[in-house]
């Protein structure tokens, strides 16, 4: 048995990398790294009798002339010849990275993980990355910055995500392929430097190695280890704090304590506010500008101040809180509704259902009764406007919402989200807040509607 296969069987019983059941999704693209990945598994799979089911999947990125195909051509015929069940892709990577105005890398990427995560499902995906492509992550995201986390490099596990040949060079792998009649196809783009990890792996690394350090490898490694310990106890101690700092959460914002924030050091903050961007966004990207930002205006304490985060996320100070929200789960599309249907977004569900004559009304202002024959003509719900008003149960004058957001507290990222619902003339609910007293019930009342309001 080959030096490489029993470090690969090592490393997969140390990190318990393979499920014990389900599907494994081997990404191939026909190089030597995928090549070997795949035959590893299959070795390993047969050889242990493992119960997961094995899967390649290949995605045709129509490039370099037609030579794409060969890799497709190359993968199938391995599979063929192993009875491995392939699935594969075909896509015009360069049309969509000029329709999209992406690197040709990036939209591959993310083609290629799409791909893999629909045939995977609950199962897990295995990707080549080497020990090289470890070293050069590492470096690529120092030059461009980073932090802890970063500095990590490519972890064995990440997620559904497992890279089992991390700790094996490129080397290694054509030395394993060559000894085992293990065909591939080399891409010679990957010796152009037309992208910024060429480059690296090229010309920066080959002159790091010859005129710096020849055991760079290992320096980098240790580095990685050194940042991921660091990084694990730092992301522990912001987790136990951040429950004691978060006031309100859901599915579209978190709601931060701000003098208990400001009471911590600025690497638990960060840290902190970037779990509470995962809460929303598990694969969210912070720029530092975003952490410096907050930090300026968590001692400026600017209200009202609305610090754009990128990926779709926002912050704002309100009152005593740092509100972190999904500006994309903030928005709903108005529309009619009729009684018996439900209405659900990514945020909240609204129920509006026929009741029993028989009811009880608790302290609870998720849940409301009216009087259905005072509806006039249609329902509808609709966002917030500037000049609202109502009449709120048991109140002995109309008021602004403008005016009763103040009042309940409602900080400015919550006033377009919270939905109202009205009929042809009037404001009827401002849902989980208010009833408007013109429809509650009274002694006189037949038909009772119920409503139900949930944030999510």
């Amino acid at each position: 048995m080959s030096e490489l296969y029993t470090k690969f069987v090592n490393i997969i019983r140390k990190h318990r990398l393979l499920p014990r059941k389900g599907s494994l999704i081997a990404g191939v693209s026909g190089g030597v790294d995928s090549m070997v990945l795949l035959d590893l598994l299959r070795k390993y799979q047969k050889e242990r009798a493992t119960p997961f089911d094995l899967i390649a999947a290949h995605i045709n990125h129509m490039t370099r002339e037609g030579l794409s195909d060969n890799d497709q051509k190359l993968v199938e015929k391995y599979c063929q010849k192993h009875s491995i069940p392939i699935k594969v892709r075909k896509v015009d990577v360069p049309k969509k990275a000029r329709e999209s105005n992406q690197s040709f890398e990036m939209v591959a990427r993310n083609i290629r993980y799409d791909f893999f995560g629909e045939l995977a499902g609950d199962g897990r995906i295995a990707t080549a990355h080497t020990l090289d492509d470890h070293i050069e992550t590492i470096l690529h995201r120092i030059l461009k910055g980073t932090g802890l986390k970063g500095l990590s490099g490519i972890q064995y596990k990440a997620g559904n995500v497992i890279h089992p040949l991390r700790f094996a060079t490129k080397q290694k792998l054509y030395d394993y392929a060559g000894e085992n009649d293990i065909d591939f196809n080399e891409d010679h783009t990957n010796y152009e430097n037309h992208c910024e990890r060429n480059v690296l792996r090229n010309t920066i690394i080959p002159k790091i190695q010859k005129e710096i350090n020849p055991g760079y490898r290992d320096a980098i490694h240790r580095l990685s280890q050194i940042a991921r310990e660091s990084d694990d106890f730092l992301t522990q101690s912001a987790q136990e704090k951040l429950l004691k700092i978060i006031t309100k959460s859901s599915s579209w914002y978190q709601i931060l304590a701000i003098e208990k924030l400001k009471s911590l050091h600025p690497a638990l903050i960060k840290k902190i506010i970037y779990l509470a961007c995962r809460q929303l966004r598990p694969y969210v990207a912070l720029e530092f500008s975003s952490f410096a930002q907050i930090l300026e205006q968590l001692s400026r304490k600017n209200e009202g101040q609305i610090i754009n985060l990128g990926s779709g996320l926002s912050a704002n100070f309100d009152r005593d809180c740092l509100v972190i929200f999904d500006k994309e789960l903030q928005n709903w599309d108005e529309k009619r509704i009729e009684i018996g249907e439900d209405y659900q977004t990514d945020s909240f569900t609204l129920k509006i259902e026929p009741a029993k004559n028989s009811w009880n009304k608790d302290t609870d202002h998720n849940v409301e009764f009216i009087d259905r024959d005072k509806i006039d003509g249609k329902l509808a719900i609709r966002h917030w406007q500037s000049g609202d008003k109502f009449q709120p149960v048991n109140f002995g004058h109309t008021k602004k919402l403008s005016d009763l957001f103040i009042d309940e507290k409602i900080g400015k990222f919550r006033k377009h989200q919270i939905p109202i619902l009205v009929d042809n003339n009037n404001i009827i609910w401002v849902c989980g807040l208010r009833l408007s007293d013109r429809y509650k019930i009274d002694k006189n009342t037949s038909n009772i509607v119920k409503l139900e309001y949930y944030e999510r």
